[in-house]
């Protein structure tokens, strides 16, 4: 079967994920809290060795606790790659949405609540900034860093946000 979604990580003993399809479309996404690392190491092998068809995994945040997931999939022989926010903020957001930590939060947050509404999905009362910061890693990471040509009935979601400061 072919490899046709990747998964996208916020790492930290907080986390977020989301699963994106190579249509663009986030088909699942959640947010955690752990209380120690052996549950984390544990959860995020089971997480990357049991979803079907996975093609890469991104992961944003601290090297260390990413491990877990980048030897899952390497394992699979998967794509695997940690990197920066800066490295994908920049190509969602202005730079006055990301001028500091706690406003690129925010940005994510209206951002991935906008994306989730135009795929009609179920969006939560409350989409913490880890699950919404990894479905905004993984739309970007389908195009920037899969290649994934963006289908026509997803552009949409690359339209601008409105802004949040005025």
């Amino acid at each position: 079967m072919a490899e046709t979604c990747l998964l996208a990580i916020d790492v930290g003993l907080s986390t977020g994920w989301a699963v994106v399809d190579h249509t663009h479309r986030v088909t699942s996404w959640a947010g955690h809290r752990f209380r120690s690392r052996q549950r984390y190491r544990r959860w995020a092998r089971g997480l990357v060795l049991g979803i079907p068809d996975l093609a890469g995994v991104l992961l944003e945040g601290d090297r260390q606790l990413a491990q877990p997931f980048v030897s899952a999939a390497s394992r699979r022989g998967c794509r695997v790659e940690i990197i920066g926010a800066d490295r994908w903020r920049l190509d969602l957001f202005d730079p006055h949405e990301v001028k500091d930590t706690r406003t690129a939060k925010r940005s994510a947050i209206a951002y991935a609540s906008t994306l989730l509404r135009a795929h009609r999905a179920r969006v939560p009362r409350t989409l913490r900034h880890d699950a919404a910061e990894a479905i905004c890693l993984g739309v970007w990471a389908a195009q920037h860093w899969m290649g994934w040509p963006p289908p026509e009935e997803t552009t949409p979601q690359w339209s601008p946000i409105p802004t949040l400061h005025g």
